[in-house]
């Protein structure tokens, strides 16, 4: 067999969950954004975020669908406008929400094993932007123009 064994975790801890995630707020890196259709045919925005704050959760992804198809589209084009000004300051377009913070509040709705967008603010703590590394350059020393060979 090819299964190798040392690759496996070595704490309970270190093993992906698969445990809802609880209803609340989460500071939320948006990993993923794309449209699609059902096989019945309705349009709808996928999202995928991670959990990006410390704590327990820190890591862990949720999958949110905005049906922009169908009778109502009217609340996912809100609920997705709502994002685009908490990651952006300003309308954007969809692929611009990738790798951006955002605070997303979620609920779970009648025992649903999904969770549900329930609001979205800008992170309360954003993410420290690092400085690229300044290299020094090397020193070279000229020699003055009257000690140079012909």
């Amino acid at each position: 067999m090819g299964f190798d064994y040392t690759q496996l975790p070595s704490s309970q801890e270190e093993c992906v969950s698969f445990d809802k995630l609880p209803a609340g707020e989460y500071n939320c890196c948006i990993t993923e954004c794309e449209e699609a259709v059902s096989p019945n045919g309705y349009e709808f925005v996928k999202l995928r975020a991670s959990v990006s704050e410390d704590g327990p959760h820190k890591g862990r992804t949720m999958t949110l669908t905005f049906w922009t198809g169908g009778k109502y589209p009217e609340s996912a084009y809100k609920q997705i406008g709502s994002i685009m000004f908490a990651a952006c300051g300003k309308g954007c377009q969809l692929h611009e929400l990738v790798n951006k913070i955002v605070r997303l509040k979620i609920r779970y709705k009648d025992g649903d094993e999904f969770p549900k967008f329930s609001g979205c603010s800008r992170a309360t703590q954003q993410p420290a932007v690092q400085q690229p590394a300044v290299q020094q350059q090397p020193v070279v020393q000229q020699q003055p123009a009257s000690e140079a060979p012909f």
